[in-house]
């Protein structure tokens, strides 16, 4: 028999569960499959197919070449059958990231529409008012079918009016193509003209990084969409946006391969100048594994190589995030001036890595020394940089100087192989920081992180809410060595440390000695610490607190 908190348990589940308002909340926060989610009751498939974010796609895939528990996946052979049965409210997202060989010999404009196109044309012709987002993406870099960028938008000038967002992969080079070369624009598209999409909030567009003139597609997406709020772009497919006028991010992806002396910096001037007033994120980024990147890049050796381009970010009033993790590449003064607060005086959260990292290049120690003896200098109002990340710093001098020209700090994320953990420590503790995130070397013994957290106690956990310490991948990582005495200093310090609400601490070669105690201080002191495989967690209590 049931105990009356199981009754009430039981009663309070099935409440949550049947409550659409709840499970809304639940769907929009969770992680698990759309697709499944929608085949437990009437209730759960209505919710879920009501959502402003769809968990659900349609994805023409093949299984082998990625997840497809979120996809509702359709064969070749049931497609037609496909769309006579769907539910409507299925084609609100559609995918089509087909693995297709196109014939590279046979010019375009005589290449007959592959099965692909002609499956993408007739279901957006019939579900053309419930579709809302669109991604294309082809598995190997390769078209999806002949003269996509063509037969995409004569698609779209006649369907989809509802779109809210799409993303394209138009980049079909391989790695022989020759840095310089340019893609030719289909002549199709010299007498369109742009559409109304008033929905149409965000546009990707991913292009072949040796093109030298804005993609035709990407103008007309553009020019289609008053509204726009979000754009992502490869570097050089640099549209006018002086129709975009409430654009409120622009991010600028320099792809693999692509050297500074490419890049068409007249264009991006005139393109930035276009939607600088209402701006609120800027980002210049790369890719998070660049292997390749080195093979046909333009690096700087240093500060003197920025002085040698012109390019100049304008003046953005509103700008509150700017990340650009190609400082070398898309420079902003010699010491920052072009986005001092000066002239943008609403920036919180600023960015800055170099494209690679060697030891000849120290760009980013260059660009620091200039600006850290500037009092205020990204500060207007009371208004300035609260969150900094970097990367690729020598000296750690220069982070202990970062309250002169940040004095809103309260949040630094630094990644560097090449600082000192002790030094850097003693660098962050007198910042007076919320927040720390650091991937720098460990020490090479656990007692010796001991001895450097005790020296740094007092100043660095006094106003802490979050700490964050990863050793990068080429750092060897620390070694147990901890005694008797050992033990007992790492207890205080984790007695210290659950003062504080987050503390990780990675890359720590703990031996089972040291794990055993650390499980017994939890279970038995009621010490908040977690040993994870080589990560140390503190979680703050309200006892250990008091």
């Amino acid at each position: 028999m049931s105990t009356r908190g199981e009754n009430y348990h039981n009663l309070s589940s099935h409440q949550v569960l049947t409550n659409p308002i709840l499970l809304r909340i639940i769907f929009q926060n969770c992680l698990f499959s759309g697709k499944h989610l929608r085949l437990v009751c009437q209730l759960w498939n209505n919710v879920l197919l009501s959502l402003p974010e769809s968990k659900l796609y349609l994805c023409r895939e093949p299984v082998e070449h990625g997840r497809t528990e979120n996809y509702h996946y359709d064969d070749s052979p049931n497609f037609q059958l496909l769309c006579l049965t769907m539910e409507s409210r299925l084609a609100r997202s559609i995918v089509f990231n087909e693995d297709i060989h196109i014939q590279r010999n046979v010019p375009n404009s005589y290449v007959p529409l592959t099965a692909t196109a002609s499956k993408f044309i007739h279901f957006c012709d019939k579900f053309s008012k419930h579709i809302e987002r669109i991604r294309i993406a082809p598995v190997r870099n390769l078209e999806i079918f002949p003269n996509q960028e063509y037969v995409l938008f004569s698609t779209l000038s006649r369907c989809c009016p509802n779109l809210k967002s799409i993303y394209l992969n138009l980049e079909t080079f391989e790695k022989h193509c020759s840095l310089g070369s340019k893609r030719s624009t289909s002549p199709q598209f010299l007498g369109c003209q742009p559409l109304h999409r008033p929905n149409l909030t965000n546009i990707t567009v991913m292009c072949d990084p040796y093109v030298k003139n804005p993609c035709a597609l990407t103008q007309l997406l553009v020019s289609s969409a008053p509204n726009l709020a979000n754009l992502f772009l490869s570097c050089n497919n640099f549209p006018a946006l002086d129709t975009c006028k409430s654009l409120q991010s622009l991010e600028i992806y320099c792809h693999n391969g692509i050297a500074r002396t490419l890049v068409n910096f007249v264009q991006l001037e005139m393109m930035l100048s276009h939607v600088a007033p209402n701006l609120v994120s800027l980002s210049f980024t790369r890719p998070e594994c660049s292997d390749d990147f080195s093979d046909n890049f333009c690096y700087s050796t240093g500060i003197s190589s920025l002085k040698k381009n012109s390019f100049k970010i304008p003046r953005m009033p509103n700008l509150v995030e700017f990340r650009n993790e190609l400082i070398d590449v898309f420079p902003c003064g010699e010491s920052l001036e072009d986005i001092s607060a000066m002239r943008m005086p609403s920036l919180k959260k600023l960015t800055f890595h170099n494209s690679h990292v060697e030891e000849r290049d120290k760009c980013v120690d260059d660009l620091l020394a200039n600006v850290v003896t500037r009092k205020d200098y990204f500060s207007w109002e009371g208004i300035g940089v609260t969150n900094l990340k970097t990367s690729e710093i020598r000296n750690p001098k220069y982070i202990s100087m970062l309250k002169t020209p940040f004095p809103h700090l309260t949040k630094l994320v630094v990644d560097s192989d090449r600082l000192k953990f002790e030094e850097t420590m003693q660098a962050c503790a007198s910042l007076g920081l919320v927040q720390l995130k650091l991937s720098i070397q460990h020490a090479d013994k656990l007692s010796d992180l001991i001895r450097i957290f005790a020296n740094n106690s007092t100043t660095l956990f006094r106003s802490l809410k979050i700490l964050k310490l990863s050793c990068p991948m080429c750092c060897v990582e620390t070694m147990d060595d901890l005694n008797a005495d050992g033990l007992a200093r790492l207890k205080q310090i984790l007695i210290i440390m659950a003062t504080i609400p987050v503390v990780k601490v990675s890359h720590i070669n703990f031996s089972e000695k040291t794990k055993r105690r650390i499980q017994l201080w939890r279970n038995i002191e009621n010490i908040p610490v977690f040993c994870d495989g080589e990560t140390l967690k503190v979680k703050k209590t309200s006892a250990i607190r008091k």
